[in-house]
C-alpha cells in the first residue's frame, strides 16, 4: 500500500533492475529481448510502475557502460554460462 517516496529507495531501484533482468534474460514462456526493448518498456511504465526519477537515471546509463559491466562480470565469473542481460542483449551489443 505504499506510494511514491514512502517506498524505500532501494525497492524503487530494485524494481527497475529486476525488470531489466526479466526482460533481457527471458522466461520459459517468453524469449529474451534486447536492452533497447527493455529500455522502451521501462520508460513506458515510468510514473506508474516505476519511479520516474529512477527511470531517468537508468536511461542515462549508456550501452557502452552496460557493455563494460558485462565484460567485468564475465572476467570475474568466467564459469557463469548465462550471459549478463540475456543472450539477445549480448547479441545486440555485438552487432
Amino acid at each position: 500500500g505504499l506510494r511514491g517516496d514512502a517506498i524505500p529507495l532501494e525497492a524503487r531501484i530494485f524494481a527497475v533492475a529486476d525488470t531489466l533482468d526479466v526482460i533481457t534474460a527471458g522466461r520459459p514462456y517468453r524469449a529474451p529481448r534486447t536492452l533497447a526493448e527493455a529500455r522502451v518498456e521501462i520508460l513506458q511504465n515510468a510514473g506508474t510502475q516505476f519511479d520516474p526519477d529512477i527511470v531517468d537515471v537508468f536511461l542515462g546509463i549508456s550501452e557502452e557502460v552496460w557493455r563494460a559491466l558485462r565484460e567485468q562480470v564475465t572476467q570475474r565469473h568466467p564459469s557463469n554460462s548465462q550471459p549478463l542481460f540475456g543472450s539477445s542483449f549480448s547479441q545486440s551489443l555485438s552487432l
